[in-house]
């Protein structure tokens, strides 16, 4: 795989960013685009391209080189990106040769603060929490949204954009920031598995396309300190994407999400009302409030005590919530700790407990696989039932019954 060359010009009142890719399955221009305004914060540089193709390359096996100048940091952190992704993904992700010749002097610096915002939890956590005079947290100046991320850009047909970044650039004014939006075709170029693996790869080649104006940019995390895995996104691997001019910062990863709901985003009446999780909207804006996302949001909501009026949700979460929340044991045994330090309403209780019991299930067929789980259930019911009484008795004597030990009497001296 190839990059041949980088070119940036003005189309129509848009700016594009193109990079023409080279590999085994032809050519292909992998675009970042912007409104005219922002053209002096777009830089024609390798940077971005270096992010976005190394995971393609990756999965290909292709040997990548870059023809245009790329940066001297970036270049340098790139072996240990690939150990990391290779550990994590040995099957998909092979390490490869990548190939530079030239490398661009640091430029002047841009002084902007640049945070990823899709009006989501996340990155509202991340918005809030920056407003708040802490030592060594910078203001956020810009607020970065591009079309192609949630879907690929080849869907957006219909205009489902257009709500959305009308309620980023309501964000942006309630907060005083300035809003990008973009769109990018990386999505529809490179069809990897996005959320495990390539999604914080084209968040930093984003970040790094704009830093003619920027040098810093912050991506939202989803997981925190305790339950870090394998993610395209991750405090060990954003940062080494930084270049000689842009730092690259995961941040929010102290909390997880019912936490930032309830400690931070309870508290602003305007986040409750642009906030947007939703997975069946494909990109578009409202909440459905019935995918997994939104009962998950709605749930903490609700013990916050504020669901009613949000608006941005059903004003009722529904009593059988529990069947429907994602059954991942870590998270909802997070969820369940904080209902209860919370003092939430026991139906949220019992329901959340319900959810982890069904969720440690779930795990441990995951691990066993459908037949073995299967027969596991079978041999435990019939164990605890019948087997006990009449099928099985010689085998639980067997295994009640220990040989004891003899014991050795003291010799009086």
């Amino acid at each position: 795989m190839e990059l041949v060359t980088v070119e940036k010009e003005i189309i129509g009142n848009m700016v594009r960013l193109t990079g023409l890719v080279r590999s085994r399955e032809g050519e292909k221009d992998v675009f970042f685009e912007y409104p005219e305004q922002f053209a002096p914060m777009v830089i024609e540089s390798a940077d971005p391209f270096v992010a976005a193709l190394l995971l393609p390359a990756m999965t290909n096996s292709e040997t990548l080189e870059i023809l245009p100048p790329v940066s001297q940091r970036l270049w340098g952190n790139l072996p240990r990106i690939q150990e990391i992704f290779n550990c994590w993904y040995p099957e998909t992700l092979k390490k490869i040769q990548i190939r530079a010749d030239r490398f661009h002097e640091t430029r002047a610096e841009g002084n902007g603060v640049g945070s990823f915002f899709s009006l989501g939890v996340d990155s509202f956590h991340t918005l809030l929490c920056h407003e708040e005079d802490v030592p060594g947290r910078e203001r956020i100046s810009h607020l970065i949204y591009m079309m192609g991320f949630e879907v690929p850009l080849s869907e957006f047909t219909d205009g489902r954009e257009r709500s959305v970044m009308d309620h980023v650039h309501e964000a942006a004014r309630i907060w005083n920031k300035e809003a990008i939006c973009g769109r990018t075709n990386i999505r529809d170029c490179f069809p990897l598995n996005w959320s495990r693996q390539y999604h914080g790869s084209a968040l930093v080649a984003t970040a790094l396309s704009l830093g003619g104006g920027l040098h810093k940019a912050l991506i939202p995390s989803s997981a925190t300190w305790s339950n870090l895995m394998p993610w395209g996104s991750h405090p060990v691997i954003d940062p080494l994407w930084s270049s000689e001019n842009m730092e690259i910062i995961h941040d929010g990863a102290n909390a997880d999400r019912v936490t930032k709901i309830m400690d931070t985003i309870a508290l602003y009446p305007e986040a409750l009302r642009l906030l947007r999780v939703c997975v069946n909207k494909r990109g578009g804006s409202g909440n459905c409030g019935f995918c997994v996302k939104c009962i998950r949001t709605m749930t903490a909501l609700e013990m916050a005590g504020v669901l009613r009026s949000c608006g941005s949700f059903p004003p009722k979460l529904p009593r059988d919530f529990w069947r429907r929340m994602e059954l991942k044991a870590f998270s909802l045994d997070a969820t369940l700790r904080i209902a209860r330090k919370k003092n939430a309403p026991v139906w949220i209780i019992d329901g959340l407990e319900r959810a982890l019991a069904l969720g440690r299930i779930n795990e441990l067929r995951k691990a066993r696989g459908y037949r073995r789980f299967s027969t596991d259930l079978f041999r435990y019911a019939l164990e605890k039932t019948a087997g006990r009484l009449f099928l099985l008795p010689n085998e639980i004597r067997r295994r009640r019954i220990r040989p004891r030990k003899p014991t050795v009497k003291p010799v009086a001296e």
